[in-house]
């Protein structure tokens, strides 16, 4: 009984310190309000501004270092994939990877890949399925049974096969689409014109020739190992001795089958003269791009100028040089000018290019001299060097320009 009676008088003596402590913490904090209001009182409110703002500044000062973090934090995370990616550098190929890209292309899948460079495409739904499946595309076919050929006959509109058929089935198709570019017939922007039979669900057509063309990988750089941008160049020429050949830059993918064509195209850009470079418009193609390009002395020293009909990145016609090969006896300087005149009044257009030369043979050595190519232009959208023109009109003129040689051919402006 004793000892509660003394935590009872404890407890009390506690309990009462502890409210006089409460009361007078009150008193002191009336004090310094009371003073506070005084001091505010008599004062200004610019000192009330000064006090919220510094009250402010006190409470951006606890919260910006979180906001810092955080801000960094979320910079980091976003920026840190797009760092890796640039600190990636593109490396060249070696020679042996660039043999073996040569032999994809021109070798693998029985001979069935070089089809691929032959059109030009950003995506792989564009590529031309004419080029690719022309002879097959490496698909080893059947003959046709006599009901086949006849059904082929009657469908195709013919009364006999004159040459080799070419049988393809969707089915056959898609093996080889799907392997080198990922996508189904179906997804494929340019069809085959072939003849269709729906009850053998396959493509037929007649090739008399091949279109197999053999390209060399001459260079390339990947940055991931994964997809690599590869330069190929015809093993033969689009016209035989120094015209300017175009190169073809192609995209390829690795996959676990080998490679899928992403993208394809020339390499108009290199050689190009700029500024003697025009669009015009001729009878089939419409609108087209006629280029003149720097001669390919690699080829050989004296090499002249190379001009090519472009459609669409599409290499459409190679224009005839002055003198066999395109090689000559005097040292191209450059094209003063080309117009697009219809100079024979036949509803084509037609093509007059003037270009200089220093002379290379004796006693004129060194000597400026013009020269003028005449091309007529005709229903097929192509341009024809009338040679035998062109050498009369040189010989007849001693000033070469556009307008005399419009006045030597009898052009009526």
């Amino acid at each position: 009984m004793g000892m509660k009676r003394w935590k009872k008088k404890e407890i009390l003596s506690v309990l009462l310190g502890s409210m006089l402590a409460v009361c007078l913490l009150s008193a002191c904090t009336k004090e310094v309000n009371d003073e506070g209001r005084n001091v505010n009182e008599t004062g200004t409110q610019q000192d009330t501004d000064d006090s919220k703002m510094r009250q402010d500044s006190v409470r951006a000062d606890v919260e910006q270092p979180v906001a810092e973090v955080d801000m960094k934090q979320e910079w980091k995370d976003l920026s840190a994939p797009e760092e890796e990616e640039k600190s990636l550098e593109a490396r060249s190929l070696s020679k042996e990877e660039l043999s073996e890209f040569t032999k994809f292309v021109t070798e693998a899948d029985g001979y069935g890949n070089y089809g691929f460079l032959l059109s030009v495409y950003d995506s792989p739904e564009k590529i031309d399925l004419e080029e690719v499946f022309y002879t097959g595309a490496g698909i080893k076919t059947e003959p046709l049974s006599r009901e086949e050929e006849k059904a082929y006959l009657n469908a195709a509109g013919y009364e006999e096969i004159y040459t080799d058929v070419v049988k393809l089935t969707t089915a056959k198709m898609n093996e080889v689409l799907l392997r080198r570019t990922g996508l189904s017939y179906e997804q494929m922007e340019n069809p085959l014109q072939w003849t269709y039979l729906p009850e053998y669900d396959a493509y037929y057509h007649e090739a008399g020739d091949t279109n197999y063309t053999a390209y060399t990988c001459i260079g390339g750089t990947t940055k991931d190992e994964k997809r690599f941008t590869l330069r190929f160049k015809r093993d033969e020429n689009l016209m035989e001795g120094a015209y300017r050949q175009i190169d073809t830059e192609t995209v390829l993918e690795k996959t676990e089958e080998g490679y899928r064509f992403i993208s394809n195209r020339l390499m108009t850009e290199e050689g190009l003269i700029k500024d003697q470079t025009f669009q015009t418009t001729v009878a089939q193609h419409g609108e087209v791009t006629v280029a003149a390009y720097e001669p390919e002395t690699e080829k050989n020293p004296a090499a002249d100028v190379t001009f090519i009909v472009l459609k669409d990145g599409q290499a459409v016609a190679y224009l005839w040089g002055m003198e066999q090969e395109n090689i000559r006896n005097a040292l191209f300087h450059r094209v003063e000018c080309v117009s697009f005149p219809d100079y024979n009044r036949d509803g084509y257009t037609d093509m007059i290019a003037i270009c200089s030369y220093f002379s290379g043979t004796d006693p004129n050595a060194g000597e400026e001299f013009m020269e003028a190519r005449i091309y007529s232009g005709n229903e097929w959208g192509y341009f024809a060097l009338e040679e035998d023109l062109s050498r009369t009109t040189n010989s007849a003129l001693t000033e070469i320009r556009i307008e005399s040689v419009l006045d030597f051919l009898g052009y009526d402006r």
